[in-house]
């Protein structure tokens, strides 16, 4: 059954929810929110609710969260995309219009997020003081990105020139997978 029958959410996210890795859960030895079967279908849906990102700036966090899970979805992830699906459909005509202009200010925000991932208690950037510091940086960067893009292709071309790392090719198929 799609989401069209449905009732809407008001909100991309039931209030005070932890979404946990299947590894905190066997910390926990909890067995009540098992592995979603379908997994393609989860990574799916959460790679166009990244695209989606573009213009609905509205469910940024929410799908960032959803996309921590992407290689071991249980059915509370599966559940949440759903919600957001059904948010989604009660607020249509909330995305932000790109209009081809001159832009003389931006404003942008950021979120440090301190010590919200529930497996190790750490923030996605580190301390408080350098993840603020990494925050701004990050907003700036996306603000300036073209630039900075540039340098660090540089970069990395200079430390793969120099030996210093190597890349290599590896399939999906041969992806480490956590499950």
């Amino acid at each position: 059954m799609g989401i069209s029958g449905t009732k809407s959410a008001s909100t991309p996210m039931e209030m005070n929810l932890r979404l946990t890795t299947v590894e905190y859960d066997t910390l926990l030895q909890s067995t009540d929110n098992p592995l979603l079967d379908d997994i393609h279908s989860y990574q799916q849906l959460v790679g166009k609710l990244i695209y989606l990102t573009i213009t609905r700036l509205d469910i940024c966090f929410v799908v960032q969260v959803l996309s921590q899970f992407m290689q071991c979805p249980k059915i509370s992830h599966w559940e949440s995309a759903m919600r957001m699906l059904r948010y989604l459909k009660k607020t249509p005509g909330q995305e932000v219009l790109l209009k081809r202009s001159s832009i003389n200010n931006l404003t942008v925000f950021c979120d440090v997020d301190w010590a919200s991932c529930l497996n190790t208690r750490r923030s996605v950037a580190g301390s408080l003081a350098e993840a603020e510091y990494k925050s701004i940086a990050a907003v700036v960067v996306e603000v300036i990105w073209t630039k900075h893009i540039e340098i660090d292709c540089h970069f990395v071309r200079e430390k793969l020139k120099d030996g210093l790392i190597k890349t290599e090719f590896v399939s999906s198929k041969l992806q480490l997978q956590t499950c």
